[in-house]
């Protein structure tokens, strides 16, 4: 058999095993490359295909003529010794106020809704499984051009970072539009709270909280007045709380509660608006831990609306001033070392309904499921492929060759290298794309098969990841063959190294699953 038969037959080859992972070929005429790059980029897996859930304006869900969607964030920023894991703050109070401001509304006028910090996420445009908290902290990375968000050019709370969280709650609530965002540090809450001169607060519990300064203050249950340090101290008590201690979910009802009373404070008083504006200029710790991007056009229009409605006392009667939700879901260790929180996914959908009036899916790659077969499985299969895109790259550096692939949201790159590639080398490209795409396709329609069993609370035939594995195990061994023939990893013309298919690591630090690495605390 000539060398061309021989190509031929590793195609053959690898329409069967296309076959037998439970997807027929695209087209007869185009390369296992190419129908690979077709399936990557038409996928709904953000493991996959990344920028799939990246919404444009015309995708997203714009709020009602009269509605105003605000993300409010409070960012850890305090300095923690985790031992060899760099810290970085995370935004680990999340809750979006949904304001109605229509003279005919039927409900609450302020609707706030808590996202729990470790809720398990997708960041759009970044290739990896995150907690929702982390997303700033990829986002603080791109910004920065860089794949750790602890590296030193990180410049932490970046537009890049409030932008990639906005997104990423975007996401999460079905694709409702977040218009504006205000984020502060706990130095400059603790201060703003100073500011307003403090907060008259029924606790519900007694707790021990710790300023700044290291100094422990104990709070009693009942009737009590919280400076800054108290108000601070009471929306971050959690292990240190003496009802539901450890519970995110209760954390993030007393947020809730405490927003709702600064709030109340600010319908009481209208000209505390005014105070906390001028400290956003001469007050140094609240200006540098503030951040928004309101800008000066949308604050008037706010204080207009706003004012005048809350000053005719009689538009404040048209059903409950404020709604108080959350994200409930179960929160269960994953991924070998981490405890995240999954969504229920029938309360996301009520919730939703609830708070912005619209039906939204369930959202899909996100169940517990899912992510006990990716630690199994999947991760193995994510990893394999991003190898063997490593080793197509190297070749096109090296090599007189352009390869068909190219992942989603980008083009196809002309090869820089000169060598010329021998036909035994093309053969081993050819058979390396062909396990490939039988890995790729394996992998979509399992991942698949799983994610929906679990929505439906059944089980998913174990066959399909057996396909995985032998496909995934065939791509090592079509991968190891070539690498030989070209010179990867060490180099062309160097002694061979061995392919590191596997990294040795969890992957949060594997920059082939987690394409950003985020401490995940």
């Amino acid at each position: 058999m000539n060398i061309h038969g021989k190509r031929w037959t590793a195609l053959l080859v690898a329409t069967t095993l296309c076959i037998t992972g439970g997807l027929s070929a695209l087209a007869e005429d185009i390369s296992p490359a190419a129908e690979a790059a077709q399936l990557a980029a038409q996928s709904d897996n953000p493991l996959i295909n990344k920028v799939c859930i990246v919404l444009t304006d015309d995708q997203q869900i714009a709020s009602q003529q009269d509605t105003i969607n605000i993300l409010l964030l409070g960012i850890d920023d305090q300095d923690k010794d985790y031992t060899y894991r760099n810290e970085m703050a995370h935004t680990d109070a999340m809750m979006v106020l949904s304001i109605d401001l229509s003279e005919t509304r039927s409900g609450a006028m302020f609707n706030l809704l808590s996202i729990p910090r470790d809720t398990m996420a997708y960041v759009p445009a970044v290739k990896g499984v995150y907690k929702i908290n982390g997303a700033i902290n990829c986002g603080d990375a791109l910004g920065a051009g860089v794949t750790r968000a602890d590296d030193k050019a990180v410049v932490a709370e970046s537009q890049a970072g409030f932008a990639a969280v906005c997104s990423t709650v975007s996401w999460l609530l079905g694709g409702i539009k977040i218009d504006y965002y205000c984020a502060v540090t706990m130095d400059a809450m603790a201060e703003l709270g100073d500011v307003i001169g403090g907060i008259d607060f029924d606790l519900e519990m007694s707790f021990t909280g710790v300023n700044a300064k290291d100094q422990v203050t104990r709070y009693k249950k009942g009737m009590q007045h919280l400076d800054g340090a108290g108000i601070v101290a009471y929306i971050r008590a959690r292990h240190n709380a003496t009802v539901e201690t450890g519970s995110d979910q209760a954390r993030a009802g007393r947020q809730r509660d405490m927003m709702q009373a600064i709030m109340d404070k600010f319908i009481a008083n209208k000209t505390l608006v005014f105070t906390v504006m001028k400290s956003l200029t001469d007050n140094k710790t609240v200006r540098n831990g503030f951040y928004t991007n309101v800008d000066a056009a949308a604050t008037a229009r706010f204080m207009t609306i706003g004012l005048s409605l809350l000053t005719d006392t009689s538009k404040l009667d048209m059903g409950d001033l404020f709604g108080s939700y959350s994200l409930d879901g179960s929160y269960r260790n994953a991924f070998g070392n981490w405890k995240f929180r999954f969504l229920d996914q029938a309360n996301r959908i009520e919730v939703i309904k609830a708070v912005f009036g619209v039906d939204v899916p369930q959202l899909k790659y996100v169940t517990y499921d899912y992510a006990v077969w990716l630690y199994q499985t999947g991760f193995t299969a994510i990893r394999y492929l991003a190898v063997a895109d490593e080793m197509r790259t190297f070749i096109q550096d090296n090599y007189n060759y352009q390869s068909e692939f190219s992942q989603p949201g980008e083009t196809t790159i002309a090869g820089t290298g000169t060598l010329p590639l021998t036909d035994k080398q093309l053969m081993a490209i050819d058979e390396m794309d062909a396990a490939y795409l039988a890995t790729l396709q394996s992998f979509l329609t399992a991942a698949e098969a799983v994610d929906t069993a679990a929505l439906q609370g059944k089980s998913v035939k174990n066959s399909l990841t057996k396909n995985v594995e032998s496909a995934y195990t065939h791509l090592l061994s079509a991968g190891n063959a070539l690498a030989k023939l070209v010179g990867y990893p060490a180099g062309v013309g160097k002694n061979t190294k061995k392919v590191q298919w596997l990294s040795g690591v969890y992957m949060d630090e594997d920059p082939l699953i987690n394409e950003i690495y985020v401490n995940f605390r």
